[in-house]
């Protein structure tokens, strides 16, 4: 009963459970597809190499009631964490960088959907404790109708010209760009090559208009085709880091050829996450601190356990 395998099991959606008694569990989420990615998340928030929303929602049980049976006290803390997981994505989905001048939360509209989308999350992985304790993460894809919720706009200018290349690569990993659910492409004079306009409806529905890659190495054909026009992005735009501005013989074959802009074969290259160290720096916060030569804002924060007994143990 104590195996790690035996260990995975209490629920197959409750983002985190805490429970003193051991229960019989299932492992039918270890293989999911996004189990590595799920294992680097703390908290949550988006990964746009994986266009998704991850959060890691929290529950304890409720064992003030000792008539209760642990059927109930299992239901009650699945559906806990459940609601816990879903307000967590709807923060972070509040917050998506939708374009490079609007976030989600910028349209009424959209914000009232939301709900509607983070109740069908993907779980990823699930962490289970000899306790009875459970650490879950959960995925929700910035795809589908969500996605074509979040760009009313799409399809309104989509070109019906031919192309002699299958796709778009664009390679801005050596920016620190923002990227958004739809980025804009700029000449060097400002004209705008490519926006969500410019994407069609079609390509909403069924993946997405841009996908992000940390390597050229993940880029694959069917992300791009056979032909891909490879471009470099030579700065951020002068309104949103999520504009990018293009190499001037790139943005001239944009012009001439944006027939497959429609289709949504785009791949951003991106710079690689890095790590952030500030071990070194503990001993010298005091109450907080700005390190501006690694642009860091840290802060010291404190807590004390409530040894009343008015608070069961997980709690």
């Amino acid at each position: 009963m104590n195996s790690p395998r035996a260990l995975r099991c209490v629920a197959v959606i409750l983002p985190f459970a805490c429970c003193l008694l051991l229960i019989s569990l299932s492992d039918s989420h270890a293989d999911s597809d996004c189990s590595d990615v799920a294992d680097r998340i703390t908290h949550g928030g988006i990964v746009w190499t994986e266009n998704a929303i991850f959060v890691q929602g929290t529950a304890a049980p409720n064992l003030s009631d000792p008539y209760k049976s642990v059927a109930t006290i299992k239901r009650e803390t699945q559906r806990a964490a459940t609601l816990d997981a879903y307000r967590k994505a709807a923060e972070v989905l509040a917050g998506v960088n939708v374009t490079g001048d609007r976030m989600a939360s910028d349209s009424p509209q959209v914000t009232a959907r939301i709900q509607a989308y983070v109740r069908q999350p993907q779980i990823c992985k699930a962490k289970y404790y000899a306790d009875g304790g459970v650490d879950m993460v959960v995925k929700v894809p910035l795809s589908g109708e969500l996605a074509q919720a979040l760009l009313p706009e799409a399809g309104a200018n989509v070109a019906a010209a031919s192309s002699n290349f299958s796709g778009l690569i664009v390679d801005a990993g050596r920016l620190p760009f923002s990227p958004a659910l739809s980025p804009r492409f700029l000449a060097a004079d400002g004209r705008v090559l490519f926006s969500q306009e410019n994407v069609s409806v079609e390509v909403i529905r069924t993946g997405s208009a841009v996908r992000y890659v940390n390597s050229g190495k993940r880029i694959t054909r069917a992300m791009v085709g056979s032909r891909p026009l490879k471009a470099n992005a030579i700065a951020l735009g002068p309104l949103s880091p999520s504009d990018l501005i293009l190499e001037q013989h790139a943005a001239e074959e944009l012009r001439k050829s944006p027939g497959f802009l429609g289709n949504g074969k785009i791949v951003i290259i991106t710079a690689a996450p890095q790590p952030l160290s500030c071990k070194d720096l503990f001993p010298v916060v005091k109450d907080h601190l700005i390190d501006w030569e690694r642009k860091l804002v840290l802060a010291r924060g404190f807590g004390r356990m409530n040894f009343t007994g008015k608070e069961d143990e997980a709690v």
